[in-house]
């Protein structure tokens, strides 16, 4: 999910000196903080501004961080969809399409294009 965007926050924070305790101080809880961290969630906009205000860092670094995470992400199912039609294996494409239609990733850009 967000585990480049955690990674760089914790080594952002720690380069500071700052706890997450700080970090965290009238934006969001430390557990919120925490479970960035590990990559488990993508902050909101709002939360991502205040931490790269706080970290002194433009919210563009962060933002560049989200994207390259989601263009990996592409290029991995678009180079597992093109394997499979050179192997002409389309029941297998059929369901790695299902598969990520329904997951619950926030990393399903191509759902902006189906009539969900």
């Amino acid at each position: 999910m967000g585990i480049l965007l955690g990674k760089e926050i914790i080594k952002m924070r720690k380069l500071r000196n700052i706890t997450q305790k700080q970090l965290c101080k009238d934006i969001c809880s430390q557990a919120t903080i925490s479970i960035i961290e590990k990559g488990k969630m993508l902050p909101g906009i709002d939360i991502l501004l205040s931490l790269s205000l706080r970290l002194n860092i433009p919210i563009t670094h962060f933002v560049d961080i989200i994207y390259l995470e989601n263009a990996n992400l592409e290029t991995d199912l678009l180079d597992q969809v093109e394997r499979l039609l050179s192997q002409m294996e389309y029941e297998k494409i059929f369901d790695l399409a299902n598969n990520e239609l329904n997951s619950e990733s926030e990393y399903n850009w191509y759902k902006y294009y189906c009539n969900r």
